[in-house]
């Protein structure tokens, strides 16, 4: 015998088929037999397949929670998961829950989790638990000064390379000083040559003169003095020359002055 229920008792039983309430508990909060709830819940199947889900959804008033599987099957196949996989995430999720783990410390948990694998890891474990032991600091402790010390190592990194630079900047000041210098020495030694050169020249052009005026050292020695009391005297400088040349001529012929003056105080006699 078929016991009919009420549209709503109907609509409520689908409701929680479809949020996933097994078919014992439902029967218990609807108050109907188990056979009942499994009896509408093969007929909205039935329905679904005549009329299609949406329609059959209409028909029992059960739009709301198609629409929401819908959406969830939208998300399983845009993730690429499969209803099993998600049963697991959302099994791992409670066992979290239930550690105390909080939703931001997942993925960290989850990469701990995994490192266990690794055979490092357990060794890592042991000398952190002896670092707390020597240094007498937490775990926490440990990683700040780790944190502090790194930031520290960048910061002496960074100055290193500016220092670097500026040694390089001055390296490169030193050669162009070098070089400057060579080429200031290079421009005392052709002055210093052109000095000898003109010096050379000058001495080759006095030499020259001196040649053809006839004179040596001696003899300019000789009439120095005698050319300034001249000069004193007032006898000026063509004179002087004229002076000078007559003298020359006295003493070519071996007449000195002073035998000049000798000759022309006897004859005076």
């Amino acid at each position: 015998m078929t016991i009919k229920i009420s549209p709503y008792k109907a609509s409520r039983i689908l409701q929680l088929f479809f949020v996933g309430i097994p078919q014992p508990e439902i029967a218990q909060r609807c108050r109907v037999n188990q056979s009942t709830v499994s009896r509408y819940a093969d007929s909205f199947k039935k329905e679904a397949d005549k009329l299609g889900t949406i329609e059959a959804a209409k028909e029992y008033k059960v739009m709301h929670e198609v629409d929401s599987l819908r959406s969830l099957a939208v998300e399983l196949f845009k993730n690429r998961l499969t209803v099993e996989e998600a049963e697991e995430g959302v099994a791992i999720l409670k066992l979290f829950d239930s550690l105390g783990v909080p939703p931001a410390e997942h993925k960290t948990m989850i990469r701990v989790t995994s490192r266990l694998k690794n055979r490092d890891f357990v060794p890592a474990a042991m000398k952190l638990a002896e670092l707390e032991t020597s240094t007498g600091k937490s775990y926490t402790e440990i990683v700040f000064d780790f944190e502090r010390l790194s930031s520290e190592n960048k910061n002496l990194e960074q100055s290193n390379a500016a220092l670097k630079q500026e040694s390089e900047a001055i390296n490169q000041s030193i050669k162009e000083l070098t070089l400057a210098k060579k080429k200031v020495e290079q421009g005392l030694r052709e002055l210093q040559n052109k000095v000898k050169q003109v010096e050379s020249t000058a001495k080759a052009e006095i030499a020259k003169r001196m040649k053809e005026a006839n004179l040596t050292l001696e003899r300019m020695e000789r009439l120095e003095p005698l050319a300034l009391k001249l000069k004193k005297l007032g006898v000026s400088d063509d004179k002087l020359e004229d002076f000078l040349k007559e003298h020359q001529e006295l003493e070519e012929i071996g007449i000195t002055w002073q035998n000049f003056k000798n000759i022309i105080r006897g004859m005076e006699k």
